[in-house]
C-alpha cells in the first residue's frame, strides 16, 4: 500500500510539473529528467502557473496530511524563498465533509451508547470540515450546555502514519541530493511535523 502511495506521490510531483525544481540545481537535473523521462504518459497541469502555486495545488492534491505539512513549511521563512511562503499560506483545511452517518458511528463507538443517549438536538451536518476532522454541534441531555464535537475523519491515524513515513523518506532523499541538503535540515522538519499533526 505504502508503494502505491509513493507511486502516487511521484506522479503527483510530476503531474504538477515540480520536477523542474529540481533542474535548478546542477547535482539533481539528471535525476529530474529521468523522472520526468519515465513518466511521459502522466500530462502535465497549470503550466502556465508559477512552480509556487504549482506546489501548492500539489499539496492539496495530496490530501490532508500533505496540506497540512504545506502550512507548516509557510511558516518557515528560513527555508523557502518569499514566492513559496505565500501561495503556501494559502493552504486551506476547509474540505468536503464526510458523511453524518459515519460521524455518528464513529462518536457513538467512542462513547459506547447511541448518541441519543447523550445528546439533544445533534446536528448531522458538520459546521466545520477540515483535513484532519469535522466538528458537529449538540446540546448535552445532562446539562443542556451545547458543545462541539470533533470527529477524527475516518482512517486518519493510519494516513498520517503512512504520509508521515513516505515524509520521512523524502526527507532522506532531499539530504541526499541537494548540495545543502544539511542547511534546510529536511528530516528535522519532518519530526516536527509529525510531533504536531499526532
Amino acid at each position: 500500500m505504502r508503494i502505491i502511495r509513493l507511486l502516487k506521490i511521484i506522479c503527483t510531483l510530476h503531474r504538477y510539473g515540480l520536477y523542474q525544481i529540481l533542474k535548478k540545481y546542477h547535482k539533481t537535473t539528471a535525476f529530474a529528467t529521468l523522472i520526468e523521462t519515465l513518466l511521459f504518459f502522466v500530462p502535465i497541469k497549470h503550466k502556465d502557473k508559477s512552480l509556487a502555486m504549482r506546489t501548492k495545488l500539489a499539496l492539496e492534491d495530496l490530501g490532508p496530511v500533505f496540506i497540512k505539512f504545506g502550512q507548516l513549511l509557510s511558516t518557515r521563512q528560513d527555508l523557502l524563498p518569499p514566492e513559496y511562503i505565500t501561495e503556501l499560506s494559502k493552504l486551506q483545511s476547509q474540505v468536503k465533509p464526510f458523511e453524518s452517518k459515519i460521524a455518528r458511528e464513529i462518536i457513538e463507538n467512542s462513547l459506547g451508547r447511541p448518541i441519543e443517549e447523550v445528546f439533544d438536538n445533534f446536528q448531522d451536518i458538520p459546521v466545520a470540515a477540515a483535513s484532519i476532522a469535522q466538528v458537529h454541534k449538540a446540546i448535552l441531555r445532562e446539562n443542556k450546555e451545547t458543545v462541539a464535537i470533533k470527529v477524527l475523519r475516518p482512517n486518519i491515524l493510519q494516513i498520517i502514519r503512512r504520509d508521515i513515513a513516505l515524509l520521512k523518506l523524502l526527507a532522506w532523499f532531499v539530504r541526499l541530493v541537494y548540495s545543502d541538503g544539511e542547511r534546510l535540515r529536511p528530516t528535522d522538519v519532518v519530526l516536527e511535523f509529525e510531533k504536531i499533526i499526532t
